[in-house]
């Protein structure tokens, strides 16, 4: 079911509806107070939301109702709260902190738990679904399908993503895996900050990833682990999956993004106060650090260093403003040499359910290619 919702005038979203929640990655770019009430399950008797005092608050992409054919991409804008400027820095506009526990999300298999972060010096949260399988084969080991999530925080897609891949596993069509969806914050770029304050590539690869593999009975091994994001967590995964091809055996990056060296994608030009927000905050507003982290720099390190070479998939919606981008890392990905899979999904935009539906069976071979040997 679709609905539309006027947001405040002018401002038209459309946003679409799984299982009573949001499946459009529309939501990564709600405000995080009302993520957090998402995934208590905050919602109006029909389903709608309660965003009444979020009004005038909603940093969303308008998008136009598609009447016939496919038609183009619209460009991505941020929309500011009324009577207010380009970078006026009222508590409106300003990016809400996500902590480094959020409140647990309610679904079907799915636990909220934390470990205390030396890095971070402070407990963090994650959510992880585990299999029917898990507790009916005590002897069993897992692979581990780690999922990044994209900008703003991933709260409100963790229900509609476990239960996809909960479904697959029910029908045999993915071996059964524990998934893990990390807490990446608001805008971390998985990746440590240049001031030190936020240490996510830390905390995930150094921190969380020995933390499963003591916690449950995983598969410790390189090829018991997929590392796979949307949107900021497609760039995490392209990221961390080549700088550490010891660690992960398979990269699936979907939709993801900022896949540019000069940070100046459609969605940094659409919104020049968030790009500058995130080169501030994660990379210290310095361009070449922006760069030195880029997954473009991963890639080439990774070939030079002749690292053990992951299965890659890169998928992303042909309406999608991330699509030019990505078909360019795919070719990036071939000047190096690393043989990967390249989707373009006809007429998906920026959404990660309708991504991941509009691959077919194809996703569900990505998954079997790459634990399956070690899953048996």
């Amino acid at each position: 079911m679709t609905k539309s919702l006027a947001i405040f005038p002018m401002v038209l979203i459309q946003v679409s509806w799984v299982s009573g929640q949001i499946s459009s990655d529309e939501l990564n770019k709600v405000p995080y107070s009302v993520q957090l009430r998402l995934a208590g399950g905050d919602r109006n008797k029909d389903g709608s939301l309660t965003l009444e005092e979020d009004r005038g608050h909603l940093g969303l992409v308008a998008q136009p109702v598609k009447r016939s054919g496919i038609e183009p991409a619209p460009k991505p804008r941020i929309e500011l709260p009324p009577n207010s400027k380009a970078g006026d820095a009222s508590p409106e506009n300003k990016t809400f902190s996500a902590p480094w526990v959020t409140p647990p999300v309610r679904a079907t298999r799915v636990q909220r738990l934390t470990f205390e972060s030396a890095a971070a010096k402070t407990p963090v949260s994650y959510h992880i679904y585990t299999p029917e399988l898990y507790d009916q084969d005590k002897e069993r080991r897992f692979p581990v399908l780690y999922w990044l999530h994209g900008s703003s925080g991933g709260l409100p897609g963790i229900k509609p993503l476990s239960e996809f891949f909960d479904e697959a596993i029910r029908k045999k069509k993915m071996p059964p895996a524990l998934v893990v969806f990390p807490n990446g914050l608001e805008l971390s770029m998985w990746c440590d900050s240049k001031d030190g304050r936020v240490p996510m590539e830390t905390v995930v690869v150094k921190e969380l990833v020995p933390h499963i593999d003591k916690s449950f009975r995983t598969l410790a091994t390189r090829n018991g682990r997929i590392l796979e994001g949307f949107s900021m967590g497609g760039y995490g995964a392209a990221r961390l999956g080549f700088l550490y091809p010891e660690t992960f055996g398979a990269i699936s990056v979907l939709a993801g993004g900022p896949l540019d060296l000069e940070f100046q994608g459609p969605r940094a030009r659409g919104n020049p106060a968030g790009r500058e927000r995130i080169l501030k905050d994660t990379f210290g507003g310095d361009l070449e650090d922006f760069k030195a982290k880029s997954p473009l720099t991963a890639v080439s390190k990774a070939a030079a260093n002749q690292a053990a070479k992951p299965k890659v998939r890169v998928a992303v919606g042909s309406r999608d403003f991330t699509a030019d981008l990505n078909r360019a890392f795919s070719e990036h990905l071939q000047k190096h040499k690393f043989e990967h899979d390249f989707k373009l999904v006809p007429g998906i935009g920026h959404d990660t359910m309708a991504l991941l539906k509009g691959l077919g069976e194809t996703n569900w071979d990505f998954y079997r290619d790459s634990v399956g040997k070690e899953n048996k």
